[in-house]
């Protein structure tokens, strides 16, 4: 499963404020494209329905407006929750068994952590992404955590439908600047949540994930009690496979640029390098490879997931990996930070392993062991201040006449520390799990500890 952007055909749809749907004197919505009709069986049937439910309508536009009894010559009193001109609103019902309609009247306004309330623009929603009959209402609360990208790439290739999501949604700003808390989930590619209902009162979160542009939103619908479940199971599968996650760096870790750049391997260092360590990129570029980082990887692929994070472009990140993984074979998540980093500008560090695993997001599992991360990047710095002690530095090879990392030291580590975790954890489940739950980051730090004590003991001798 890759971890990409959002290069769909709806997501490309979305991209830009487009005025792609827009109301009409009648109150009609015009899509661009072309609208999904409620046909005329199905809309007798659907009206009887409702009728006999007396509580929902499809159209809203023509609901009677409610008033307070008064007496005669007595003022009406204002009703404080009302708003201009606003009438009593029942709740809409959408099914996947019936087409949406074109105009289907439904406006809801999102209300932010700290009260703002944002109106929304209803673009499209896709029956065959609805699970069940889904109450729409016209006030949602989102939930004040932003979550991580994972969490979309988790939904996306969940889903039944095709295109992932169920609504496509527009932000109605106006004039106005966007909101900072949309900012930030922008800028940082999160997603926001708010809890909706079906007909039976069941709880469902829809996840919000904004395109780039900051201009539209793709909601992706999950029982909310089956999230969590969905995304330990995730960690439980590695697990049971005796398999952990690696995430990779790629520049000055797996492969160096060379160029006239300040930082890239220069034109006449890179002539002393043996030729099966160049390689050339798509778009003309040339790097030079760490040695036997093929073998490397075909090593790591059997004991671990191996993921690739990097500040460079996406692009440059998957022609990279189309030369260290022609055959979609050893590398089995792909992340580019680059959008993040300009983001912050260096605020904070723009690397998170729960961009690209979900389950490590919050470890609300107990005494349940968790598939935690290594890291092999040459700059700890960019990654999350909670997650140094997962990282391995590496450091470019001072014996080499040429840039090189020694991968073969770094898969000494991988191993040792692999093959300690699985062991206490084996040990632990064969105690009753009556010890404390074993860690990676603790098998890695009772690996540096025994080196350590190797060294100091050495140099006495």
């Amino acid at each position: 499963m890759h971890v990409k952007h959002e290069q769909n055909q709806h997501q490309q749809q979305y991209g830009q404020s487009s005025g792609a749907i827009k109301r009409t004197a009648s109150g009609e919505f015009k899509p661009a494209s072309k609208p999904i009709e409620l046909d005329e069986l199905a809309s007798r049937a659907m009206a009887q329905k409702f009728a006999n439910a007396a509580v929902f309508s499809w159209n809203r536009v023509n609901a009677p407006q409610h008033t307070s009894p008064k007496e005669d010559g007595q003022a009406e009193a204002p009703d404080a929750h009302a708003k201009t001109n606003a009438v009593e609103r029942s709740p809409i019902i959408v099914s996947p068994t019936n087409s949406i309609p074109s105009n289907i009247d439904w406006e809801p306004v999102f209300v932010l952590p700290d009260g703002v309330v944002v109106p929304m623009v209803v673009h499209e929603i896709f029956r065959e992404g609805l699970p069940t009959q889904m109450v729409l209402e016209d006030r949602y609360n989102i939930l004040p955590e932003q979550l991580p990208r994972s969490f979309y790439t988790s939904l996306h290739w969940a889903s039944d439908n095709r295109n992932g999501h169920s609504f496509v949604l527009q932000w109605n700003w106006g004039d106005a600047e966007p909101h900072p808390f949309i900012v930030e989930m922008c800028g940082m590619r999160r997603m926001a949540c708010i809890e909706m209902k079906d007909v039976n009162g069941e709880i469902w979160q829809l996840h919000l994930k904004p395109t780039q542009q900051r201009t539209h939103v793709f909601g992706y619908l999950i029982k909310a009690a089956d999230l969590l479940p969905r995304i330990h199971n995730a960690s439980i599968n590695l697990l049971r496979q005796r398999k952990l996650p690696l995430v990779l760096d790629l520049d000055d870790t797996l492969v160096r640029m060379i160029g006239s750049m300040k930082g890239n391997l220069s034109v006449e260092q890179a002539a002393r390098v043996e030729p099966s360590r160049i390689a050339r990129l798509r778009d003309g570029r040339t790097i030079v490879l760490a040695e036997d980082v093929y073998a490397f990887l075909d090593w790591a692929k059997n004991l671990f997931e191996v993921s690739v994070c990097s500040l460079g472009q996406e692009d440059y990140v998957h022609m990279v990996i189309d030369v260290l993984d022609p055959a979609r074979s050893r590398i089995a998540n792909r992340y580019s930070a680059r959008q993040e980093f300009l983001f912050l500008g260096g605020k904070r560090p723009p690397k998170d392993l729960t961009a690209i695993y979900p389950f490590l997001w919050k470890r609300e599992y107990g005494r349940e062991p968790v598939a935690d991360a290594l890291i092999v990047d040459d700059n700890g710095s960019m990654w999350q201040r909670c997650q140094q002690d997962n990282i391995i530095i590496v450091r470019e090879q001072t014996s080499a006449n040429v840039w090189n990392v020694s991968l073969q030291t770094v898969k000494q580590v991988l191993s040792s520390v692999h093959t300690e975790f699985f062991r206490s954890l084996d040990a632990w489940h064969n105690n009753g799990r009556m010890d404390d739950t074993p860690t990676v980051t603790g098998c890695y730090k009772d690996y540096l500890r025994r080196e350590l004590t190797a060294k100091i003991a050495a140099a006495i001798q």
